[in-house]
């Protein structure tokens, strides 16, 4: 696959992806009520696969890592169950 960006960069640039992956995945979570709407009546479980060294990598990326900001990190805490 080409990257279409103006400035490339192989090494970082899966990592806004996952990141904008995460951000959408909990907006849609949060969207569809599913906790308070379905869970109950579907005892299921909300989960996220993701195919990347996203976390392990945060040490040795630093500055290119995408940040979360608090409103995001509410939105994404409540967005998966454990």
């Amino acid at each position: 696959m080409v990257s279409k960006t103006k400035n490339p960069k192989p090494a970082t640039d899966p990592y806004p992806a996952t990141h904008h992956i995460i951000l959408a995945h909990s907006a849609a979570a949060a969207a569809a009520k599913h906790k308070e709407n379905y869970q109950p009546i579907q005892d299921g479980e909300i989960g996220i696969s993701l195919i990347s060294h996203f976390f392990p990598m945060k040490a040795l990326v630093r500055d290119g890592f995408p940040r979360f900001s608090e409103e995001k990190k509410d939105l994404v805490k409540g967005a998966y169950d454990l």
